[in-house]
């Protein structure tokens, strides 16, 4: 099968190498959605200038963006801060965005949120501060994990797909939806939304769709899917697929 000279074979190896990073990282329960093709396939695009704001509850993005863009150190990495609210922590991704924009280094932000329960914590302003960044045309890229099922939030002022979507309306950004659960196809989302913000091209905001927490129907995981897409091209062999875990 003919190398895509989008994702060539060793970055493909590469990504199935980092979602397996990701997964011993970030321990999961058996109803939590799976987040490996997400981290992995948007943290690929990071290299060293740019800025990484990890999602509530965790640093595992701002770490592997730190082992994949700094020079090891024999010392261990100390923990980062607890981060930010919703609000605040988007507000300071976007002045971070603008410092980068004035630098001219083809530099971008990369802020991590999510849709569901856990935005009952999201606290009004998060839209104006992106708002700002947008008519800013500032370097930020948004990716927002997205496993409500569809269902209504009721919080009126999470980050949800009705209020995302109505102010990518307003503004006239992009909002990229791409399954979660597929880490090629969000692999060449980032890869296209990357180019876009080095380029000068202002924000983009990645909608990555995942199974609601608990989905019996999702009955493949982002890591096997990955690795069937790598036997199918003959970069891994096929009997691997059945023996490691998803």
């Amino acid at each position: 099968m003919p190398e895509n000279p989008l994702l060539p074979n060793a970055k493909l190896k590469e990504l199935y190498a980092l979602m397996q990073r990701v997964r011993a990282l970030i321990p999961r329960s058996s109803a939590a959605p799976r987040f490996e093709a997400i981290l992995a396939a948007t943290l690929m695009h990071v290299e060293p200038g740019d800025f990484v704001s990890p999602p509530l509850g965790t640093s595992v993005p701002a770490l592997l963006a730190t082992e994949r863009t700094t020079p090891r150190k024999k010392s261990a990495p100390k923990n980062p801060p607890p981060p930010l609210p919703t609000r605040q922590r988007l507000a300071t991704v976007a002045g971070i965005a603008h410092g980068l924009k004035l630098s001219g280094a083809g530099r971008f932000a990369l802020y991590y949120t999510d849709a569901g329960p856990s935005t009952a914590r999201t606290e009004a302003g998060w839209d104006e501060a992106l708002a700002y960044a947008a008519r800013a045309e500032l370097p930020l890229l948004l990716v927002c994990a997205d496993a409500t099922g569809g269902r209504r939030i009721q919080n009126p002022q999470a980050i949800s797909w009705p209020s995302m979507a109505k102010l990518a309306r307003q503004l006239r950004f992009p909002i990229l939806t791409v399954d979660g659960s597929d880490a090629v196809a969000v692999y060449r989302v980032m890869q296209e939304s990357a180019n876009r913000a080095r380029l000068g091209d202002g924000i983009a905001v990645l909608w990555c769709v995942l199974p609601s927490p608990g989905d019996t129907s999702a009955s493949t995981g982002p890591i096997r899917n990955l690795r069937r897409y790598l036997a199918a091209r003959n970069l891994i062999p096929s009997a691997t697929s059945n023996r490691s875990p998803a």
